[in-house]
C-alpha cells in the first residue's frame, strides 16, 4: 500500500482481487493467512531522495527472504525526487509491503518524529519475531536473514535486545554510553557486546518494553554548538537500553554494506570521514 500520511493513494482504486492473486502466486515471498500470525521479520526503511538505492534494497530483501514471512514498510521523509519505480514495485508487492510519504520533511532535526511514525506502524502490525530498521543507503549481504537468526539464537543472554547490523571502526570503542566493547564467543559464534546502536539494527520485541513505542522529543538546540552531531535517535535508544541494563550486540562482520552515495544528513562529514564496513577480531581488534 502507498499512503501519503493518512490518505490512500488514488493509484489503488480499481485494483482487482484476481490481479493480486496472480502476483502472490508469482512471487517467492508468500505469507499465507496462517503464517501472517507468525510474522518473522518486520522491516522498516527510511528514505529521502534516493529512489534507486531504495529499489536496490527492496530487491535485496526480496532475494533474501527465502520463504520467510516478511513485512516491509517504507517511510519517505517527503522526498523531492521521483519514486515512480519504487511505487510500481510496491504496487506489485502490496501483499507484503506498504509505503508512507510525509507531507513535509522532518530531516535530521525531526528524525525522531519519523521514527515515531515507524513505531506507530510497527505497533499496529502482527507481532514479529524480529524488527529490522534500515536506511535506503544500505545493501544486504548474502544470507542476511539467515545470519541474523543464527547469531541471535547463539547469544545466551536473557537481556539481549538489539543487534547492530553495520560493523565499522566505531564498534571498537565506547560510543554514547560508558560500555566498552567486549568480544564474546557463544559456541562457534563470535559477537561483540556494545553500549550503543546505530540506526541500522535488528531488535527483539522486548525493545518496546523499554521504549514504550516512542522516541522522546529531541531538542533543536542539540546542534547549536556542533551541526555535525547525529540525529540523536540512536543515541537516545542506546541510553535507554543502557539505563535499563539491556544488552546490545554486534556481529563480528557486517551484515550490510553501504551504497556508494553521499550522506543525506552529513554530506561533508562523511566525505571527510567515510563509514567503512569492517571486521572485528578477537585477537587483533579491527582489520586494517
Amino acid at each position: 500500500m502507498i499512503h501519503s500520511r493518512s490518505n490512500l493513494s488514488p493509484a489503488w482504486h480499481g485494483q482487482h482481487a484476481s490481479d493480486s492473486k496472480r502476483r502472490v502466486k508469482a512471487l517467492r515471498i508468500r505469507c499465507t493467512a496462517d503464517r501472517l500470525q507468525h510474522l518473522q521479520f518486520y522491516v522498516c526503511i527510511t528514505t529521502y531522495n534516493r529512489p534507486e538505492n531504495l529499489l536496490a534494497l527492496l530487491h535485496d530483501i526480496q532475494r533474501e527472504t527465502d520463504g520467510r514471512c516478511v513485512r516491509v514498510s517504507v517511510f519517505d521523509d517527503a522526498s523531492k525526487h521521483p519514486y515512480d519505480n519504487v511505487h510500481d514495485f510496491v504496487r506489485r508487492n502490496q501483499h507484503w509491503m506498504s509505503y508512507v510519504r510525509n507531507s513535509r520533511a522532518y530531516r535530521k532535526e525531526g528524525f525522531w518524529r519519523l521514527w515515531n511514525s515507524m513505531f506507530r506502524a510497527a505497533h499496529q502490525e502482527t507481532r514479529p519475531e524480529f524488527y529490522v530498521f534500515l536506511q535506503d543507503d544500505v545493501r544486504l549481504l548474502p544470507g542476511f536473514f539467515t545470519r541474523i537468526e543464527r547469531i541471535w539464537d547463539a547469544i545466551d543472554d536473557p537481556r539481549k535486545t538489539a543487534l547492530n547490523l553495520l560493523v565499522d571502526r566505531r564498534g571498537c570503542r565506547a560510543h554514547w554510553t560508558p560500555i566498552e566493547p567486549q568480544l564474546i564467543r557463544f559456541g562457534d559464534i563470535e559477537v561483540a557486546r556494545l553500549g550503543w546502536l546505530d540506526c541500522i539494527f535488528m531488535a527483539a520485541p522486548s525493545l518496546f518494553n523499554v521504549l514504550q513505542w516512542k522516541i522522546k522529543p529531541i531538542r533543536r538546540d542539540r546542534w547549536r554548538q556542533n551541526p555535525d552531531l547525529s540525529s540523536g535517535v540512536g543515541e537516545q535508544i542506546s541510553w535507554r537500553l543502557y539505563e535499563t541494563k539491556r544488552s546490545i550486540y554486534s556481529p563480528i562482520s557486517s551484515l550490510v554494506t553501504l551504497a556508494d552515495c553521499p550522506s543525506v544528513m552529513h554530506p561533508e562529514l562523511r566525505r571527510r570521514h567515510p563509514i567503512v564496513p569492517t571486521t572485528l577480531r578477537l585477537s587483533q581488534g579491527v582489520d586494517s
